[in-house]
Parts: structure tokens; C-alpha cells; sequence
């Protein structure tokens, strides 16, 4: 029996003890101030899930301030469950296009060069593969992040 007693004091401990992710934690105002920046459209869910969009006016030690339309009131800290700040995909939308393009412009670029060869021993050219990466890669990113900056999406500031 007593080599059970301590296994039995252990799982009665862990299990009284309160886990982190069972309540909401608090928002370090702080942290978000730095990670927003001025005039940012931020979205609020609270945690009666109810959802706040306005552009960053302020912020406090006890409210977050937003303005514009759907801004409404100030929002306590202790009601924060979310806080979400535009952003565009251009980064995103470079490396996409990047890696589409390479890959397409190494094809095209090497079966070019297999296709305009004449002589009896001809194969695809591997300084033709590479240009056409390259190439292909450079137009590919440059489209991308064109497309990317038009496209936004929210990322995740709290929690």
C-alpha cells in the first residue's frame, strides 16, 4: 500500500490543480500595441463572440479603442478574445509565383532547346533549363506578389 500512496497523491495534485488553458487568459496590452501598428484595421472578437472592425485609434491600460463604422464602443481588455490585424499576401503570393514560374520556365526552356537542336545527338540543354528557371522564377515572383498585394487576409496578433 504504500508504494500506491504517493501514485495516488501525484494524480490527486494534477488534478486539482488548475490547467492554463482552462480559462481565458489575459491580454497583455502591451504586446499588442506592439504588434499593431498605427491606423492598422484590426478586428476584435470578444469572448461573447461578438466581432469589432475599425482602424487602431488607441490603447490603454483597461480598453482598446478603434474607429470607424462597425468600430462601436471601446473594448475592455477582459472581454478580448481574439485580436486579428489585416495583412496583405504579397510575400506569399512572390514565393507561390517563384516556384511556379521556375519549375514551368526550366520545361519550357529545356524542351525548347531539344526541339530547335538539329544534329543526331541532341538532348535537353542544361544552360537553357537554368536561364529559363531563372527567368521563369524572376516573372513568376514579380506576378505573384502583384497578385499577393491585392489579396488580404487577417493574421492572428491575441492569443
Amino acid at each position: 500500500m504504500q508504494a500506491r500512496t504517493p501514485i495516488a497523491l501525484i494524480a490527486l495534485a494534477l488534478a486539482a490543480a488548475p490547467l492554463t488553458a482552462q480559462g481565458p487568459r489575459a491580454v497583455d496590452p502591451w504586446l499588442v500595441r506592439a504588434r499593431v501598428a498605427p491606423d492598422a484595421m484590426v478586428r476584435i472578437t470578444t469572448l461573447g463572440q461578438s466581432v469589432r472592425v475599425g482602424r487602431f485609434s488607441s490603447a490603454s491600460d483597461t480598453a482598446l479603442v478603434l474607429r470607424g463604422p462597425f468600430a462601436g464602443p471601446p473594448v475592455r481588455w477582459a472581454d478580448v478574445g481574439r485580436v486579428e490585424t489585416r495583412v496583405n499576401a504579397a510575400g506569399k503570393g512572390a514565393a507561390i509565383g517563384a516556384i511556379v514560374g521556375g519549375v514551368g520556365g526550366a520545361l519550357f526552356f529545356g524542351y525548347m532547346s531539344y526541339a530547335v537542336c538539329d544534329a543526331a545527338t541532341c538532348g535537353v540543354s542544361p544552360g537553357a533549363s537554368l536561364l529559363g528557371g531563372v527567368l521563369g522564377a524572376a516573372a513568376g515572383a514579380l506576378t505573384g506578389a502583384a497578385f499577393g498585394a491585392m489579396t488580404s487576409t487577417w493574421r492572428r496578433i491575441y492569443p
